[in-house]
């Protein structure tokens, strides 16, 4: 979306056509994760384009997250705000807390801007650019922008933290790609392969990255059990 179009209730309405054509050719799941995509655009439709400007975005996104599925979302150019999976790589769960009602990180991948600060999972987020998050609304990071957080860490100490969310590659795609594949030795001959996410288009550009072997490895796996989350495909191999 260009910065300089006025969003119009005309064109709105163009966009959200724009966004329904390109989940209906594009998104991985023909079946949409059970949802009748067209229906739901339809029956959401008028409340998304009566939104003014600066909600039209949050409203398509809301939109959006019904799919279910990460690195899914839309930004508009005069909106710099992303998820904390397209931004910093990096999954929250609301959770109760010792602090009460707070977003917990479930998964940080390794090489994303809140691996990179010091964030791991089971840390918990008390504030944002100095602002307290609570778990009406979800964590929103600036692309290309460094901000302050305060966590709560294992031995329950407040750490304050930066996290420098890099530029997206694309602006086709704003999403921050991780270290896409990693693996380690668990025990007793057994590895652990983890894909954080598939990037590019349609999800293939993983194919073209190595997987990094663990130490002591053996190159061929004599087998290999794979399982997915809704942040990442995990594979167990026994050497």
């Amino acid at each position: 979306m260009k910065s300089n179009i006025q969003l119009t209730h005309q064109v709105r309405s163009e966009i959200l056509d724009r966004v329904k054509a390109v989940v209906l050719k594009r998104f991985y799941d023909p079946r949409f994760n059970g949802l009748v995509w067209p229906a739901l655009v339809a029956e959401r439709r008028d409340a998304i384009l009566d939104c003014g400007p600066d909600q039209f975005e949050r409203a398509v996104n809301k939109l959006l997250r019904e799919l279910k599925a990460s690195h899914v979302g839309f930004l508009g150019a005069r909106f710099k705000s992303a998820s904390a999976r397209q931004a910093i790589s990096a999954t929250l769960i609301k959770a109760e807390t010792s602090h009460g009602a707070r977003w917990r990180f479930q998964d940080v991948h390794r090489g994303g801007a809140a691996h990179n600060a010091g964030i791991m999972a089971g840390d918990i987020l008390l504030t944002l650019g100095g602002r307290e998050v609570s778990t009406s609304e979800s964590p929103a990071f600036a692309m290309g922008e460094s901000i302050e957080a305060n966590v709560v860490q294992s031995g329950m100490k407040t750490a304050r933290l930066r996290i420098d969310v890099p530029d997206p590659r694309s602006k086709k795609q704003p999403v921050n790609v991780p270290q896409v594949v990693t693996a380690a030795r668990v025990a007793n001959g057994l590895g652990l392969i983890k894909i954080s996410m598939f990037p590019g288009m349609v999800g293939i550009d993983v194919a073209t990255r190595s997987v990094p072997r663990p130490a002591n490895s053996c190159p061929i796996a004599s087998s290999l059990i794979c399982a997915e989350t809704p942040a990442a495909a995990w594979g167990v191999f026994a050497s």
